[in-house]
């Protein structure tokens, strides 16, 4: 692993209060860590839960996973290099787009400075801050109050947030530039309290800066102290600094295994903010472990896996590998997708702080065609809280709207899309039940 250290998940350990078997994952990984990634788990079960944590640390470990960066091209590679060493024929799709390399980003207010986070696609600072009075805009007030100053402003009616930016905010950071603000910060409350990052609302967003002033979100922990300072009108520095590359290559991983008339796909991505180690990492482990699990086997039907990049700038990903790989729906038998949340534990506020919540699936939505109603009913029957719902979330929803058929989880945790979505958010005790599950539901599904 990369960057990453045992110890740090051993505090959050602590914190949350997880089980004896994360203790024995994090142990075993630490050992293994010197081993490559592409050859672990040969002689175990690749569906056993201390393995899928592995996994899950390697991910992490790599570092933040923007598309486009340095740590998504080493994650993409590592997907592909377990891939091909689990007998996969194994290719990289791969698109042009325009790509924005963070390398800061911080409010400063007197002697404190918190980390930020770009609303995207940024509008940059360049490497010297802007600085200028932090004020609030009271109600009713003109935007031209804000003139040559830093607006702290708030997500939508104080609700928590983590999809992408509220019309109504951007329009109104549009207004308060027009009007002479020279930056802006939007507290982004969430459950958690912690940082947020938010996707691109649309590919024109994602590609091209859309407002004339640096705008950063700031955690809700943060907003105590920055309302306190706005109040003063003490100085403020927001620093939103990193390089513009016109023309990154984005890439997904693209693999089939197997032979006979029927089409099963599986996907997942495999990019997003911060380490994502509920989001992504419990996905992406699940992914490899069906990997692995095929490559030992002879499947009755072919398979087409699928990780994809872009997920935080609207989808590009997806949108790649419709255009480039995806057949027509009357070739598809079935398509399993590990969407976000796919193995994690359950957290609700309480007035004694953050509690782990009583349910044990850790799958949030599970979406599901109704052909494979029983199947899952069969092949789940173990974790009583995983329940298909017609509500249709996540990258897979619009393709069973278009009529392809299929099933997986689509969810998340209060810490999805903040710096505290660590390796701690899933465990071995969530991952290889469900690992042992989805197994038995495409044995079952080969065999219709």
């Amino acid at each position: 692993m990369m960057g990453f250290a045992v110890e740090d998940i051993m505090l959050s350990r602590r914190d949350f209060g997880l089980g004896g078997a994360t203790a024995l994952a994090l142990t075993s990984a630490s050992s293994a860590a010197s081993a490559p990634p592409a050859a672990r788990g040969a002689a175990t079960d690749p569906l056993d839960g201390v393995e899928l944590y592995r996994h899950v640390l390697d991910y992490c470990g790599f570092g933040e996973h923007r598309s486009g960066s340095v740590v998504d091209d080493r994650t993409s590679q590592w997907i592909f290099d377990r891939m091909r060493a689990a007998g996969f024929a194994t290719k990289f799709d791969t698109e042009r787009f325009r790509f924005f390399d963070l390398k800061a980003c911080s409010v400063t207010v007197g002697s404190e400075t918190v980390r930020a986070y770009p609303e995207w696609f940024p509008t940059a600072t360049g490497p010297v801050p802007v600085t200028a009075p932090l004020a609030l805009l009271p109600a009713g007030a003109s935007y031209d109050t804000l003139k040559g100053k830093v607006w702290l402003t708030f997500s939508e009616n104080g609700t928590p947030d983590k999809g992408g930016i509220e019309p109504a905010t951007r329009r109104a950071v549009g207004a308060a530039g027009k009007a002479g603000a020279v930056a802006a910060i939007v507290v982004v409350r969430s459950l958690s309290g912690a940082l947020v990052g938010r996707n691109a609302v649309d590919i024109v967003q994602s590609q091209t800066p859309w407002c004339s002033i640096p705008f950063v979100g700031v955690g809700g922990r943060d907003e105590a102290m920055l309302v306190a300072a706005a109040k003063q009108g003490a100085p403020a520095a927001v620093l939103l600094y990193g390089d513009d590359v016109p023309d990154r290559i984005g890439r997904n991983v693209v693999g089939r295994i197997g032979s006979g008339r029927d089409l099963i796909v599986v996907t997942t991505p495999h990019s997003g903010m911060f380490r994502c180690g509920g989001e992504r990492a419990a996905g992406v482990a699940l992914f490899l472990g069906m990997v692995d699990w095929l490559g030992r086997r002879k499947p009755n039907a072919r398979y087409l896996f699928c990780s994809t990049y872009g997920h935080e700038i609207k989808g590009r990903g997806v949108t790649l590998f419709e255009r480039t790989t995806l057949p027509p729906k009357e070739q598809v038998k079935c398509w399993l997708h590990f969407g976000s949340g796919s193995g994690v534990w359950r957290f609700e506020r309480g007035d004694g702080g953050l509690k782990r919540s009583s349910v044990h699936g850790g799958t949030g939505n599970f979406l599901a065609s109704e052909r494979f109603l029983p199947i899952i009913q069969r092949s789940f029957a173990n974790i009583p809280d995983i329940q298909p719902t017609p509500r249709k979330t996540g990258d897979l929803a619009p393709f069973l709207e278009r009529g392809y058929v299929g099933f997986g989880p689509s969810g998340s945790n209060i810490f999805t899309h903040t710096e505290a979505d660590g390796p701690e958010q899933t465990a071995p005790e969530l991952l290889g039940p469900l690992a042992h599950d989805f197994a038995a539901a495409l044995e079952l599904i080969e065999t219709m």
